[in-house]
């Protein structure tokens, strides 16, 4: 029987009669989704819904299950939407199981979130505390803090909103805001000292502090430039504001958020006129926000500044989250300069989507939703070297003649319904010749579909190499310049006619992984 709570709030008691329909339930974009279950519930049915808030009852997911579900949320590859999940009665919490392969980090301070009512309708409080915890960091920056109490289990996903504090500040107070103003002529007592004292100071600074400095002189600009700060990428997030960020080296993230001088809003759409950052940081077991100002900086400024510093030559990624309709992205390009990574996390429109992609030529990886239209064809001819496609809800299949459009290094397709037949007649098209550029290719089904290894490789000439075979492949999931390595072991084996070009193909249930051999 289903509970209809209201319009955004679904509460619903399962049993095992009624569970073959959940998932026309769970991919609805609720704000809060309560499961009352009896059932057996997997871990794909955790993974096509689409709230975001989900409180499901007696969860008896595995430890394993829970590990998928991080790795494929880091991946940006589930979950999107959501900000909250808590599972009541989990008895079966094991640190080593769920985090094995993750890089996490253990917190013990007592911290605050800030509640919004959509998603804690249980709470009376202003905020929900979290007295310890596990911090994971997905690719695109976003944090989630998960919790252990009273065999429940809750994970809660950070947003640029998140009001973020020791439990000393409490009662919560609004802070002064300390205003950071680079002067041509700094007097700091920390520049007198002499060059390699000086040198050794900043190396032992956090690069927060050491960007900060950067834009008192040319001196100060030159030294932080010459320590080389190490950091991961460089991002910019489209949301209802633009925002700049870096990727540090301990999965943590720093944020500078571009404001007007005029009302201090923040900026979606002027970015020639100047502008000053807000930024975040801890001072005496505080989180002040910060200021930055420069005399007639703006946005381009801010970026190329700290593209120079950190002697980048372009942004890494760049994130849509939000649509933005009055964005001119000629002048957003002028901004920020060319991009690696063009990321569309919004569901625009495609003739949107060609706009973005067309002002970004430079960009080699595309991440979007899948669409079946004249513009997103267009999109998939601009040969990037990795396309990442992600079905919406309901998923959609792809065709035989999209998959031959893309002739990109590597392509990547989540959730979206691939055939056995279009595989099957995608391989024969490869080994006669078809998508010359391709290296990797990797398909993961929705929730329940699998591949037929008979239907896929009917009629293809293959060979089954042996189990215990064991080949090093460039892992090109993000990253051509320096790609991982991945090792793959057994697998099935086709060739080109003409080349003799070897590829190597594992499936596994919902998911393969096609491999080409370096020549």
């Amino acid at each position: 029987m289903f509970y209809l709570y209201s319009v955004r709030r679904l509460w619903i008691s399962l049993n095992e009669s009624n569970q073959q329909s959940l998932h026309s339930i769970f991919i609805q974009n609720f704000d809060q989704l309560l499961i009352s279950a009896n059932s057996n519930l997997i871990l794909d049915d955790l993974l096509v819904t689409n709230s975001l808030s989900i409180i499901y009852e007696n969860s008896n997911l595995t430890c394993k299950e829970l590990n998928r579900f991080l790795k494929l949320w880091m991946r940006n590859k589930a979950n999107r939407r959501l900000e909250h999940l808590m599972l009541n009665s989990y008895r079966e919490f094991n640190e080593r199981t769920i985090f094995k392969g993750i890089n996490y980090k253990k917190v013990a301070e007592e911290r605050w979130f800030d509640k919004d009512d959509k998603l804690f309708s249980n709470f009376v409080n202003d905020a929900v505390c979290v007295k310890d915890g596990f911090d994971i960091i997905r690719e695109d920056g976003t944090r989630m803090t998960i919790h252990y109490y009273y065999n429940d289990l809750e994970f809660f996903v950070w947003n640029h909103n998140t009001l973020f504090f020791l439990s000393s500040l409490l009662p919560f107070r609004p802070y002064s805001i300390p205003i950071f103003i680079p002067t041509m002529n700094p007097t700091f007592p920390l520049l007198n000292l002499p060059e390699k004292p000086l040198q050794i100071a900043l190396q032992n600074m956090e690069p927060l502090y050491q960007l900060a400095l950067s834009t008192l002189s040319a001196r100060t600009k030159v030294l932080v430039k010459s320590l080389k700060i190490q950091i991961r990428k460089t991002n910019i997030h489209i949301r209802e504001e633009i925002s700049f960020s870096i990727w540090k080296l301990d999965f943590n993230q720093e944020d500078w958020y571009f404001l007007t001088n005029a009302n201090d809003a923040y900026i979606s759409n002027e970015l020639e006129e100047p502008c000053y950052l807000e930024t975040r940081a801890w001072v005496d077991d505080q989180i002040p926000i910060f200021l930055w100002r420069k005399e007639g900086f703006t946005v381009k400024n801010w970026v190329q500044h700290f593209l120079d510093v950190l002697n980048r030559e372009e942004i890494d990624k760049l994130f849509f989250q939000w649509n933005p309709e009055n964005l001119n992205l000629e002048n957003l390009h002028q901004a920020i300069g060319d991009v690696n990574q063009i990321h569309i996390q919004h569901e625009l429109s495609a003739e949107r989507c060609l706009q973005i992609v067309q002002h970004f030529q430079s960009a080699q990886v595309l991440s979007m939703f899948f669409e079946i239209s004249e513009n997103f064809q267009k999109i998939l001819l601009q040969n990037f070297e990795i396309v990442i496609l992600t079905a919406r809800q309901p998923p959609a299949s792809i065709d035989l003649d999209t998959l031959l459009t893309i002739n990109s290094c590597s392509i990547q397709l989540h959730r979206l319904i691939v055939t056995n037949k279009t595989l099957n007649r995608f391989l024969k098209h490869w080994i006669a010749g078809s998508n010359p550029n391709i290296r990797h290719l990797s398909i993961l089904l929705p929730a329940n579909e699998v591949f037929s290894e008979t239907d896929v490789f009917r009629g293809v000439v293959c060979s089954y190499a042996a189990e215990d075979r064991e080949l090093e492949f460039k892992d090109y999931m993000e990253n051509l310049e320096n790609p991982e390595r991945t090792t793959v072991a057994g697998g099935i084996d086709i060739r080109r006619k003409e080349s003799g070009t070897t590829a190597t193909i594992k499936l596994e249930d919902g998911q393969l992984r096609m491999n080409v051999w370096d020549d």
